[in-house]
């Protein structure tokens, strides 16, 4: 299909759209923004590689350079839905143990810091590009699953969709997957804008339908979102509802873990009764040791027979001591196994309630911008 920009444009104009912005890879178009003159509506034109149009000199002042750039996954799923919690906010809840050993020597005294390994230390730190910000990285995550759900809107036509977000751009391809670029002269903007985007072939191929394919494809995606909105507000409101509760469920796993660290205090006492005890018998048995070697007749019967009652005596002692200690293990392996987990839904739960509240936030500035 030999086509110039010029045919293109020609096309475009004949078909019943304008093209408003030409975004340029390596010297060629790759996509264009069109707008349609009879809805309005605009839609971004995807150009495959085989096609090499460079923008015409006329419209240089709509052209806008794209840099493609990848997106750095986040580590987990507080990570993934909430973005990073800042360190010092981290630091302010969970503050430095401090042990009477450290002082003053191990941290106060100058003599004991080595400053070589310090200083080195302050070169140990990764070097980011700055082509994505971070609060930035997270937004585009986060478009990145937009794109990814809306996909299976359209996972059996051949159109696709598009976002632009501040001076980005995300495009899920026909293939599913996902390409993020950066546009190099765009104006800043904190709108996100959807696009229906469409290949060139398909444009050609579905030309004598594409208005109708177009209307239906808006009035589609608007019913979807629109649907989706009443689903999400009635998760939320359950959600939400369920988490009043947690202030409950908190109080009585605090008095678990109370109740815990009591029941451990108590084997802690009788532990050291059984050893005392035990050192008691230890003791006495020597003691008998030396009689029975005094001593004969019945007299020395006598301290042998006490002297067996005591080894049965401190044979259920040392049974009692190891029955002791493994329920000191246990209380102690329950308590670390609760305050570990409490801390790690807590954590999660905070950052991403703190997301949440954030992002109902968004929602009442986007009710008082309209």
């Amino acid at each position: 299909m030999p086509l110039s920009i010029d045919k293109l444009i020609g096309l475009l104009e004949k078909k019943g759209f304008i093209p408003r912005k030409y975004y340029v890879d390596g010297g060629y178009c790759r996509f264009i923004e069109i707008l349609s003159i009879n809805t309005i509506d605009s839609y971004f034109l995807h150009i495959p590689e085989r096609y090499n149009f460079e923008p015409r000199t006329s419209d240089k002042h709509n052209v806008y350079r794209l840099k493609q750039i990848p997106i750095t996954k986040p580590d987990n799923i507080e990570q993934k839905y909430a973005g990073k919690r800042d360190n010092e906010e981290i630091m302010k809840e969970y503050g430095e143990i401090e042990l009477p050993s450290q002082y003053p020597h191990q941290i106060k005294d100058i003599d004991n810091i080595d400053m070589e390994n310090q200083l080195t230390e302050q070169y140990r730190r990764p070097i980011i590009l700055k082509d994505v910000d971070e609060r930035d990285n997270t937004a585009l995550y986060c478009i990145f699953r937009q794109l990814k759900r809306l996909q299976y809107c359209v996972q059996f036509l051949k159109y696709r969709f598009g976002i632009i977000y501040k001076d980005y751009l995300a495009i899920l391809r026909s293939d599913n997957t996902i390409k993020c670029y950066k546009i190099r002269n765009n104006e800043h903007t904190e709108y996100r804008s959807l696009y229906i985007t469409i290949d060139l072939e398909v444009f050609y191929e579905n030309s004598k339908v594409l208005n109708e394919d177009l209307e239906q494809l808006q009035n589609g995606i608007r019913g979807v979102l629109d649907k989706n909105q009443e689903v999400q507000s009635k998760h939320l409101e359950t959600m939400l509802t369920q988490q009043q509760q947690i202030i409950t469920v908190l109080s009585k796993l605090q008095q678990r873990k109370i109740n815990i660290r009591i029941e451990l205090q108590k084997f802690k006492e009788l532990f050291k009764i059984i050893e005392e005890s035990i050192k008691t018998m230890m003791n006495k048995i020597h003691e008998l040791g030396q009689l029975i070697a005094q001593s004969i007749g019945q007299k020395q019967e006598q301290y042998v027979k006490e002297k067996h009652n005591i080894y049965m005596r401190l044979t259920q002692l040392y049974s009692k001591k190891e029955e002791t200690a493994q329920a000191i293990i246990n209380n102690r392996k329950y308590e670390h196994h609760l305050s570990l987990n409490i801390d790690r839904i807590l954590f999660d739960n905070n950052v991403m309630l703190d997301k949440i509240f954030k992002n109902v936030s968004q929602l009442t500035k986007l009710e008082n911008n309209i």
